[in-house]
C-alpha cells in the first residue's frame, strides 16, 4: 500500500472505530475462509467474505495494479461509499 493509503485508511478507522480495510472490528475464522476476489474491471476488484454461512457478505471494492511488478492496492473503498458508484468511478 501506498504511505497515501495507509494515512488515508489511518483516518477512516479513526472516524468510524472499524479496521478500514475489512470494513469491522474483528473477523471471524468463517470471514477468512469465506473471502474471495472478483476481478471487475481494469485495476478494479471487489473483495467479499461473510462474517458467518447465513450472513451477507460484506463488500469491498478495491483499486490495485502492478507498480514496479508488485500488486499495490492504490485504494480502498471507504466504509461510507456505495460500492457500485465506487466500481464505476475512475
Amino acid at each position: 500500500m501506498s504511505q497515501e493509503l495507509i494515512a488515508k485508511l489511518e483516518a477512516y478507522t479513526r472516524k468510524y472505530d472499524v479496521d478500514a480495510i475489512v470494513h469491522a472490528q474483528d473477523v471471524s475464522a468463517y470471514g477468512i475462509r469465506s473471502l474471495i476476489v472478483v476481478a471487475l474491471k481494469e485495476n478494479r476488484y471487489l473483495v467479499k467474505y461473510k462474517w458467518n454461512p447465513q450472513s451477507e457478505y460484506t463488500c469491498i471494492p478495491v483499486k490495485a495494479t502492478d507498480v514496479d511488478g508488485e500488486f499495490t492496492i492504490l485504494d480502498i473503498a471507504p466504509i461510507d461509499k456505495d460500492v457500485e458508484s465506487y466500481i464505476n468511478y475512475d
